[in-house]
């Protein structure tokens, strides 16, 4: 997981080249996609970072951390 973090800019990438296809397309599907990837963009630049040092943490210890717990580094 950690290494995907790291190389998220692999991802970015796409979707920033998706977005310009699918934004500019004549087919409805195609604009709809471009809506989700916006949110998983977004979810990306934000939430997504969190959500995946509580799931490390869950590995490492076998729960999900409480809030006195301190999330490991990505």
């Amino acid at each position: 997981m950690r290494e995907w973090w790291h190389a998220r800019r692999e991802v970015e990438e796409y979707i920033a080249t998706m977005l310009v296809e699918w934004e500019g397309s004549e087919q409805e599907d195609e604009r709809e996609a471009a809506e989700g990837l916006r949110d998983y963009e977004a979810y990306l630049a934000g939430e997504l970072a969190d959500d995946l040092r509580a799931y490390i943490f869950r590995l490492e210890h076998g729960r999900y951390p409480g809030d006195e717990d301190v999330l490991p580094e990505l």
